[in-house]
């Protein structure tokens, strides 16, 4: 019985919490109960619990349209905050319904506004002092908007469904018929104009500028062709002339280079009779004057040939009773020498004012000549170089072949080279200083190569050999300064394979007085022999060497 009465009262008491005590003081003698700790002399709740027993803190926010509520603190920790209003879904009232210091934002669920095509499609209305707008505009539908269209930006600003409708592209070119008028709005950019009669490409023979490039019926031609059908007319058809199709074709027609009657020395049939650079008789067409003027040759013109007019003039410019070298009896000048019926030589040179000299010659391949001569021009002599056929007719132009910077040029001799021709000379630079030129050129006047033979002062000559057959070398031979004999052998490329040396000592350096002197190439050795005259102790000689 005594055994069950104390565990009765075991069961129904219970250990005493220190806040129904009060507080306890403790040391290291007297520690605190299970569960507290001895804090500044006083059992406490140990460091590091969330709270004390009943303490209290206020929690939640008061921002906007919430406010606070207070937490307890429940056997160490803080229960939820109670009496707290807390942030709810914004509206557009006029609040901060959700608490974020911001009135009427983040707003869930706002009405569409009214217009939704084109830039305005998914715009809402607009929250404004605590209500939404009535109609949307600018502010709600963005800086596109227009509420009627006007700007060329392929975009639907008035939000109606149609894009740039009614809108312009900007003013159309001030010419022809689109002065005034405004350009289509094609896909946000300017487009044709749209003046009434515009054409892109000029299609219209109303003589008027369709396409507004400042010419009007430019280009336009019919599918009806022109009467000519020769020279430049060929493939033409009528053209748009002053506002109608031609019905006899000019040259709006037949293009530029058309001419009635034709005048101009250009390699075409200008006048579309077949016939190039001739007139409708078939004469030719003649421009400037001819070299001769007497006999049958007076007031002469040069016939157009090839689009050129020929030089020197020939039949073709005189005329059929013209002969080259007077043959005919017929009473007439037929070589415009000034004599009738009297044959004249080969003309090798003709100008007013000039003096030819040192003349030399030799045969062509073809049977005709070349020569090579000095004839003054500009002051001083020069080196020229002409080619003449088997009836001594010039051939081509003249070709000057010395340095037209030298003071002068002068005894040019020539030679054949297989089929081409060697030619040397004389010339004065600014100094004065002498030296020897050495040149290959063809028959047709084309420069192989141009060598100075020899820089030192030249006193005479020179003279230059050659073979037309076998081995193309070239010799040369002079009489320098010192009266010495010398001589140089090159090939057919200009290069050397003799070099420029002494031959025979002159009379300056003890040897003989030498005059002049010559040069050969021996077919048979295929060297050269120099011969010279001169003379020593009163009595001449003529000498020779193998070179």
């Amino acid at each position: 019985m005594r055994e069950l009465l104390l565990l009765s009262l075991f069961i129904s008491c219970s250990v005493p919490k220190l806040a129904d005590l009060g507080d306890k003081r403790c040391d290291a003698d007297h520690p605190c109960i299970a569960g507290y700790t001895c804090q500044s002399g006083l059992c406490k709740v140990p460091t590091g619990m969330p709270c004390t027993e009943d303490q209290t803190r206020p929690c939640g926010t008061d921002v906007g349209e919430c406010s606070r509520g207070t937490q307890r603190c429940v056997e160490g920790v803080f229960g939820a905050c109670e009496g707290e209003v807390g942030p709810a879904t914004e509206v557009c009232d006029g609040k901060d319904n959700d608490c974020n210091n911001t009135t009427d934002d983040n707003l869930a669920a706002a009405p569409a506004c009214e217009k939704q095509d084109g830039i305005c499609m998914n715009s809402v209305k607009s929250c404004v002092d605590g209500g939404y707008v009535a109609t949307c505009g600018a502010a709600q539908y963005g800086v596109d908007f227009e509420a009627t269209e006007t700007r060329c930006d392929d975009k639907d600003n008035d939000c109606d469904g149609m894009t740039d409708e009614g809108v312009g592209g900007g003013a159309c070119p001030s010419m022809g018929i689109c002065t005034g008028f405004q350009r289509a709005c094609t896909m946000g950019m300017p487009g044709v104009c749209l003046a009434p009669g515009f054409e892109a490409t000029e299609t219209s023979c109303d003589n008027d500028d369709n396409d507004c490039d400042g010419m009007v019926d430019e280009g336009i031609v019919s599918t009806t062709p022109c009467a000519l059908d020769a020279g430049v007319c060929a493939g033409k058809n009528a053209a748009c002339r002053a506002g109608n199709i031609e019905v006899v074709c000019t040259a709006a027609s037949y293009g530029p280079n058309y001419e009635v009657n034709e005048t101009t020395c250009d390699g075409m049939d200008n006048d579309c009779d077949g016939i190039v650079d001739r007139y409708r008789d078939a004469g030719f067409v003649r421009i400037g004057s001819c070299e001769l003027n007497q006999g049958v040759c007076a007031n002469a013109s040069r016939a157009c040939i090839a689009g050129n007019g020929e030089a020197p003039c020939t039949a073709a410019s005189y005329g059929p009773t013209f002969e080259a070298n007077e043959y005919t009896c017929d009473g007439l000048d037929n070589d415009c020498d000034g004599r009738a019926d009297v044959s004249k030589e080969a003309t090798l040179l003709m100008t007013t004012n000039a003096s030819s000299n040192h003349i030399r010659l030799a045969s062509t391949l073809s049977g005709g000549s070349a020569a090579v001569y000095v004839d003054e021009r500009r002051g001083a002599q020069r080196v020229f170089f002409r080619r003449y056929d088997a009836a001594l007719r010039p051939l081509g132009n003249e070709q000057e072949l010395s340095d037209p910077t030298v003071t002068d040029a002068v005894r040019p001799e020539i030679a054949r080279v297989g089929s081409d021709f060697a030619v040397t000379w004389q010339e004065t630079l600014p100094g004065p200083t002498m030296r020897i030129v050495l040149i290959r050129i063809s028959e047709a006047g084309v420069i192989g190569f141009n060598v100075v033979v020899q820089s030192a002062a030249a006193f005479k000559g020179p003279q230059v050999a050659a073979s037309a057959t076998g081995p193309q070398n070239i010799g040369v031979l002079w009489i320098n300064a010192d009266l010495s004999l010398n001589g140089a052998v090159y090939d057919g490329t200009g290069a050397v394979v003799t070099s420029p040396r002494r031959l025979v000592a002159g009379a300056d350096a003890g040897g003989d007085l030498i005059f002049f002197g010559d040069i050969v190439r021996r077919p048979n050795t295929g060297d050269f022999l120099v011969g010279w005259a001169a003379q020593s102790g009163g009595v001449f000689h003529v000498r020779f060497q193998a070179f």
